[in-house]
């Protein structure tokens, strides 16, 4: 988990964004393209997502189920 591009999250609530492309050919990389995303669209963006998690002190799960 990453919270503003630092590993980990302080105590408190977040709305949760998942990020998974598929891998681009070695000729894709060069052309800088930009894979497509490999799951639904409203889980990438922050203001979209319906995830929701509150970090509590201790260990965390979090198991994240899409639809």
């Amino acid at each position: 988990m990453r919270t503003n591009n630092v590993a980990g999250a302080e105590v408190g609530k977040y709305r949760v964004t998942v990020h998974l492309r598929r891998i681009l050919t070695p000729d894709e990389e060069k052309r800088l393209v930009v894979p497509e995303p490999l799951i639904p669209v409203k889980y990438l963006r922050e203001d979209d997502t319906p995830l929701r998690f509150e970090v509590k002190s201790g260990g965390n799960e979090y198991p994240i189920e899409l639809n």
